[in-house]
């Protein structure tokens, strides 16, 4: 069994393969969201340096994806292999899951490469290319909340209550922790993208000089905003999440074990937003700044993405433990 191999359980080496897939799924959402409010800045404004922005942002994040995209197999071989009980007790067959999941990845990557293509082209048809981005936009969204059922489930006071084979698909989907888990994860989505732009604008301001200096400051701020003002409202959905979870889980993030990885967290994302603030009010567009900037950023996340994946895995363990002594005291009374 692959959780008997060290640092390859849920918490340790499979976390790598969690976390980029994370973000994999965090950049499709937000860098189709954003790179389409550029375009319609730009045709508002008549202003091609959204333009250009949208372009760059777009090319700048698909092989970010890309590597999600792969991290995602291994991810989908280990959950199958270790959590498949638990899913057949509330889904059915995990490789008809498994499945979803993978063709909506594999139509959300597709439709974003075509977005890509359309908007490069000299003699591009601007409606086309438009409704291309809001399909790969829309079906970003679709998968990132299908990806998150069985999170936001786990973390749902109604995980406390499972019973294996009473436990529905709308008991999962209509949990009072997935709304609030879902906006927060797009919320997130635009901070990331937000955080790319910056800090794509940032080196190729200091190393490839292609664009006027006031397009470089013009796209930095459209990012730094989008990050900056993303992170803060995240408050909201932030403490939308907390309250939604169940209690024992609250004493855990508050006052447990986990309430290290989760105030290391929100310190990294505290020096990392002053430290952009600085920057934007001075106008700096700097590739080293930008880079320390990022760096306390994406540790909140992955420190953030490292007590969540804790916190689900007392329920994971429960419910898996649960089903196989179920289905070995079944057994038992068969023969």
């Amino acid at each position: 069994m692959l959780q008997s191999i060290p640092l390859f359980g849920y918490s340790g080496g499979m976390l790598f393969f969690f976390i980029s897939f994370t973000f994999s799924l965090n950049l499709m959402v937000g860098t189709s969201i954003l790179s389409l409010l550029a375009e319609f800045r730009a045709k508002s404004s008549k202003d091609s340096d959204y333009q250009i922005l949208a372009a760059s942002m777009t090319r700048s994040a698909l092989p970010f994806i890309s590597l999600g995209v792969v991290a995602a197999l291994p991810l989908l071989f280990c959950s199958g292999s270790f959590f498949q009980p638990f899913y057949q007790q509330i889904f059915g067959s995990f490789n008809q899951l498994a499945g979803i999941a993978e063709l909506l990845l594999g139509i959300t990557l597709l439709l974003f490469c075509l977005y890509i293509i359309t908007g490069s082209k000299k003699k591009r048809k601007a409606s086309l290319h438009i409704i291309i981005g809001l399909a790969a936009g829309i079906n970003a969204l679709c998968l990132l909340f299908y990806c998150h059922l069985i999170p936001a489930f786990l973390l749902a006071p109604a995980a406390d209550n499972f019973i294996p084979g009473s436990t529905s698909i709308k008991d999962v989907v209509f949990n009072q922790a997935m709304l609030p888990f879902f906006v927060h994860a797009v919320i997130a989505s635009l901070a990331l993208a937000g955080l790319l732009i910056m800090l794509v604008t940032a080196y190729q301001k200091d190393f490839s000089r292609r664009q006027p200096r006031e397009y470089y400051l013009k796209s930095f701020r459209f990012g730094s905003r989008w990050l900056l003002n993303a992170t803060i409202f995240q408050i909201i959905p932030g403490l939308w999440v907390y309250f939604s979870l169940s209690p024992k889980l609250k004493d855990a993030l508050l006052g447990g074990p986990l309430a290290g990885w989760f105030i290391a967290s929100l310190v990294c994302l505290f020096i990392g937003l002053l430290l952009l603030l600085k920057m934007l009010k001075d106008n700096l567009v700097n590739s080293r700044a930008a880079t320390i900037v990022a760096f306390l950023m994406l540790m909140a996340v992955i420190l953030m993405e490292v007590t969540t994946t804790q916190l689900h895995q007392p329920h994971l363990f429960t419910a898996t433990n649960q089903i196989q002594q179920t289905s070995s005291q079944n057994l038992n009374s068969i023969k």
